[in-house]
């Protein structure tokens, strides 16, 4: 489901992808909290794609089950300025994504 509902309209969207840099994670039985930013992302539109991420990160059986992600909702409107629609992945507008 994230690949077809968000990196593919992300793909849509970017000139260039952000670079992962992690700063941060933390984790509890099956539960993850990643925490990084990323950097040189950079829209079609001209549109500065560099942000702080944290995904909430749930596992089942050794797999990703749910992944609550939160980013930055003023560069999503910017890449996404006619729509933040995902379909099933429900942002919000405070900046949050749930998947699974």
């Amino acid at each position: 489901m994230y690949l077809a509902k968000i990196i593919k309209r992300l793909g849509d969207r970017l000139q260039s992808w952000p670079k992962p840099v992690v700063e941060n994670i933390v984790v509890d039985g099956d539960t993850a909290c990643v925490q990084f930013h990323g950097e040189g992302g950079v829209g079609k539109n001209g549109a500065n794609f560099d942000m702080q991420y944290c995904w909430v990160i749930r596992l089942r059986d050794g797999l990703i089950a749910h992944v609550t992600g939160y980013y930055d909702s003023v560069k999503m409107t910017a890449l996404f300025p006619d729509s933040l629609d995902f379909g099933s992945a429900e942002p919000s507008a405070r900046g949050r994504c749930r998947l699974g």
